[in-house]
């Protein structure tokens, strides 16, 4: 993403970065830094070099970028190093150990942040996001460098600088969405204050150039709370974009789980999955390559508690107190009591660090003992902003994981899914800004929407956030739950070793099921679909990821 800035340094000519690949770049790199050289690229890569030259021996040097939108898996035995993309690769060796991890399975359980370099197999670890490894005659080395991001304070004179700034950073994270994304670019549209404002502006760079872009979604008309066909319509309308709308009704969640698109990697199971594939391979039906996503919007923003917090670290008392009396005269007390911000301030003028986390309820007895609390937060970094679980929902393993699994299902599909929100100067920058700037009267996303300023209607740039798939997932919920039943009590499970039986059992059984009871339902489902794909004995599931459905 950044080959301008280097291009002299590595002696290449101007028109070098036109036809240079990444991969070639990576080795000029190389040449001209070595181990250095790869953390001053900034990009969704990850780098395996094997390099013969040194007379000590051959060295072998794995890289993941600080964002880890891709990810890297390897395995040290006492004769070689295997490395691949995906874990699941790596059992195809005949020596591998397909022995699963109990430690991670139980976080998994858990619904526990990762904090460390495991996987779900035992054998196999995962390259953490920035980490290096060397691999020499003489062993393994792992290092990596503290994230710089999010280090300083920015603040600005008044608040359209703000908006300018986040405008300007944006339309550069689409720019680098784009490198060599082909005649037609593909963008996966909601009516929310993310991927619209991306589509705004990657409609803007490729209708100058002559190329083309088309908005994809679903339409939900059967589940009114959850579809956004108009406004949808209305924002691609307003961009001058193509338009796509795909029927979703038909591809509910949990529909048809006995053949199910298991990824072998992970039981991680997006519920949705069936829609976002329907519109990855009309993406690629399409001619499209690239498609792009606005889903990492949301990690990038300060949750609202911190509000007033750090308009009261900034010194700004009248702000503080004007919107106590605004809240009060809007709620009473009864909202004041319940504002997120209040309690965010009063959080922070008593020290108050939080509670100490314990292991959830529904752990077996056995699975408690397995779960232990973190040595710390990941990153490392978050303890020392000042709004730690904001940096680590912009930064932690979740959020990058998360991507590179998604790539495992675009790419099956033939598309390069590429996310302009995980970009590194955008998420310094609101990591940056006081979080107060981020919400106006009501309104969530306040920078996003005061950029957009002519660039969407207004319908879109001042519509509360809408859409939630809540309806939508609670339906095939409902619809699904005989056979989820059906899978979760057949003799050869394995979920009851880390939930404990009765807990789900009454979750199973409940005539209005909690979020988290359904949740934890569908993690334990996901799970033995899983543990069945990973068995052989049921190929239906790894069609899809074998390439056959």
């Amino acid at each position: 993403e950044n080959r301008e800035r280097h291009r002299g340094a590595l002696g290449l000519p101007p028109e070098a970065l036109g036809t240079f690949s990444d991969a070639a770049l990576v080795l000029e790199a190389w040449k001209r830094w070595g181990e250095d050289g790869l953390k001053r690229l900034n990009g969704p890569i990850v780098v395996a070099i094997s390099d013969l030259r040194d007379p000590r021996g051959p060295r072998t040097v794995l890289y993941r970028e600080p964002l880890g939108r891709r990810g890297l898996h390897y395995l040290p035995t006492s004769g070689a190093l295997l490395v691949a993309t995906e874990p699941s690769a790596l059992l195809a060796a005949p020596f591998v150990s397909s022995e699963l991890d109990e430690r991670w399975l139980t976080q998994y359980f858990a619904l526990s942040r990762p904090t460390d370099n495991r996987t779900p197999f035992s054998a196999i670890r995962k390259l953490l996001p920035g980490e290096c490894l060397v691999c020499t005659p003489d062993g393994i080395r792992l290092a990596r460098e503290p994230l710089e991001l999010g280090r300083r304070s920015v603040r600005y004179r008044n608040e359209a600088d703000y908006a300018d700034r986040f405008r300007s950073l944006l339309d550069q994270a689409v720019e680098r969405s784009l490198i060599d994304s082909g005649e037609r670019v593909g963008i996966m549209l909601s009516g929310g204050m993310d991927s619209g404002p991306a589509a705004a502006l990657v409609q803007r760079r490729l209708s100058a150039e002559g190329r083309t872009l088309t908005a994809y979604s679903w339409s939900l008309p059967e589940y009114p709370s959850a579809d956004e066909t108009a406004e949808i319509a209305a924002c691609a309308d307003h961009i001058g974009c193509g338009l796509r709308l795909l029927p979703g009704a038909d591809k509910w969640p949990f529909r048809d789980l006995q053949s199910w698109p298991v990824n072998p990697n992970s039981p991680f199971a997006n519920a949705f999955r069936r829609v976002k594939l329907a519109v990855y391979r009309a993406a690629a039906r399409d001619g499209c390559g690239v498609i792009l996503n606005g889903a990492s919007g949301d990690t990038l923003y300060p949750h609202p508690s911190h509000r007033l917090a750090d308009a009261w670290r900034d010194g700004l008392r009248g702000f503080v107190l004007s919107e106590i009396v605004r809240t009060a005269g809007l709620s009473g007390l009864i909202g004041l009591w319940h504002d997120p911000g209040l309690r965010g301030l009063g959080k922070h003028l008593l020290g108050g660090r939080g509670r100490t986390r314990s292991a959830p309820i529904w752990l077996t007895a056995r699975a408690r003992r397995l779960w232990k609390e973190s040595s710390g937060p990941w990153p490392p970094e978050s303890a020392n902003h000042p709004r730690p679980d904001h940096y680590q929902a912009a930064l932690d393993q979740w959020a990058a994981d998360g991507l590179s699994e998604e790539v495992f299902f675009a790419g099956r599909c033939g598309i390069d899914r590429r996310d302009p929100f995980r970009d590194a100067d955008l998420i310094d920058f609101l990591l940056s800004i006081p979080s107060y700037v981020c919400y106006r009267d009501g309104h969530t996303k306040w920078l996003a929407r005061e950029s957009m300023r002519g660039l969407l209607p207004e319908s879109t740039r001042l519509r509360p956030r809408g859409g939630l798939l809540t309806e939508f997932f609670d339906a095939g919920y409902r619809r699904e739950l005989p056979a989820m039943k059906r899978l979760l009590m057949a003799p050869t499970v394995a979920w009851p070793v880390y939930v404990d039986h009765a807990w789900l059992m009454r979750a199973l059984d409940a005539p209005e099921p909690s979020e988290k009871e359904k949740l934890l339902v569908w993690y334990c489902a996901a799970f033995e679909l899983w543990q069945r794909a990973l068995s052989g004995e049921h190929p239906e599931l790894l069609q899809f990821a074998r390439g056959e459905a």
